[in-house]
């Protein structure tokens, strides 16, 4: 009898081991959320208004967000912490140094300007 319970705590051991490990969801690495904060830097430089840079401010801390939540709840990793903080300040860097040259150097309103021959005009 007892060594019957022994074998069927074994098992059961074994069994509970092999469901926790199909089961269970990995944690996503906070370093492979970098790779969306570096496309982000990317579309920066194509932003031509404060407004575009400002969706892309509120995207990056969309993300910002997501992590701090992740991190405390376990559905994200401090696995590669390190590089997604050096992405998010480079890229949050980038962004407020695009705001100021914008501030400088704002765009000519002679690209948005259409010009138009009319009868009287020609």
């Amino acid at each position: 009898m007892y060594v019957a319970l022994a074998a069927l705590s074994i098992i059961g051991t074994i069994f509970a081991a092999i469901y926790t490990k199909i089961t269970r969801i990995a944690p996503e690495k906070a370093s492979q959320l970098a790779t969306a904060i570096l496309d982000i830097g990317e579309r920066m430089e194509y932003a031509k208004s404060l407004d575009a840079l400002d969706e892309l401010q509120d995207e990056l801390e969309t993300i910002l967000r997501g992590v701090v939540i992740g991190l405390r709840d376990g559905t994200i990793s401090s696995d590669g912490l390190d590089t997604f903080k050096l992405g998010y300040e480079f890229v949050r860097d980038e962004i407020g140094l695009r705001r100021e040259h914008i501030k400088r150097h704002p765009p000519s309103q002679d690209d948005k300007v259409v010009a138009v021959k009319t009868a009287q005009s020609a």
